[in-house]
């Protein structure tokens, strides 16, 4: 089964390093670290199987875990929550 997982952030900090965490109740995984373009905008996605490592949602998420299991997101930027969202 293919999926995908798309986070997106406006009226960001332009240049700034945000890190994406995905969480599983009370687990959480980092998905990576992605730099706001110069628009202020945080685009990441993700899908099984990419040929992006970087981006391969089968590499990342914990085993026998796939996106219905994702419970929260949170966006931080240098260690603070900047956007929180539940599922």
């Amino acid at each position: 089964m293919e999926q995908e997982l798309e986070i997106e952030l406006e009226d960001a900090t332009a240049g700034a390093i945000y890190t994406i965490l995905v969480f599983f109740g009370d687990e959480s995984v980092t998905l990576g670290s992605i730099t706001a373009s110069d628009l202020g905008v945080v685009k990441a996605e993700y899908e099984t199987g990419s040929d992006d490592l970087d981006r391969d949602l089968s590499a990342l998420l914990p085993d026998g875990r796939d996106v219905r299991d994702i419970t929260g997101v949170q966006i931080l930027l240098d260690g603070n929550v900047v956007l929180d969202g539940d599922f």
